[in-house]
């Protein structure tokens, strides 16, 4: 459907489980640029040998340490591998850049602290988009 539109790379953002989606429809070709996954569940190795194309994960301190470790020992065996990055974000709760979050503070724009993560978090992915598409 793309190709017909003449796009060559479409890139995709997934929160929570919806980074394990873009994953997916990385892995399968749907999408076929860069994925970047924020506060992402379920990751696992299978997630990083499957990738066709960079990703990056902004994962909070809630995220499950050895599944991130797990899924950057699989990428970085990747031809794109340098492409790849992992910022973590231990300073701010699952959800953090959602609507909401498992802790009311994750998405707590009020707080400055958080409002002011959420801003580097968005402008990590708007500037991985624009090296990797």
């Amino acid at each position: 459907m793309f190709a017909r539109l003449g796009i060559k790379s479409v890139g995709i953002m997934g929160m929570c489980f919806g980074a394990k989606a873009a994953l997916k429809a990385q892995a399968a070709g749907i999408v076929t640029g860069p994925v970047v996954g924020v506060h992402p569940s379920f990751i696992s190795a299978e997630d990083g040998d499957n990738a066709i194309a960079p990703v990056l994960l902004l994962p909070s301190i809630d995220e499950n340490k050895d599944e991130m470790k797990a899924f950057e020992d699989a990428i970085s065996k990747k031809p794109f591998a340098e492409k790849c990055s992992m910022v973590f974000f231990d300073d701010l709760r699952h959800g953090f850049l959602g609507a909401r979050g498992h802790a009311p503070e994750a998405s707590d724009y009020s707080n400055p602290t958080t409002a002011n993560r959420a801003a580097v978090a968005l402008k990590t992915a708007m500037d991985f988009f624009a090296a990797n598409m």
